[in-house]
């Protein structure tokens, strides 16, 4: 199911980017996009479908869909410690 949620980029403890806070779901990105280190120490993502820059903190709306069940296709595996709050599986920024 394709929606769309506004929230905040979040990184927990364990280095997990997720929407909002401890609590949100884990974003799983498109393929294409980076995740890079600002020249101001900020952490940037370069999201793969609209090739935008966002940063760890900002307000976005990302379109996608949120899903319970742990992704099969993804590579490399996610570590257990960010999965426990569900998938967002990222379709195109919004912001």
């Amino acid at each position: 199911m394709l929606s769309s949620v506004h929230s905040s980029l979040y990184v927990d403890k364990n280095g997990c980017i997720r929407l909002g806070n401890d609590s949100g779901p884990l974003i799983i990105w498109h393929h294409d996009s980076k995740l890079e280190n600002s020249f101001d120490g900020k952490i940037t993502i370069l999201e793969g479908f609209t090739g935008k820059s966002i940063f760890i903190g900002e307000q976005i709306t990302l379109s996608g869909g949120l899903y319970d069940p742990e992704p099969t296709n993804v590579t490399p595996i996610i570590s257990k410690t960010c999965t426990d709050h569900g998938y967002w599986i990222s379709g195109p920024l919004q912001k």
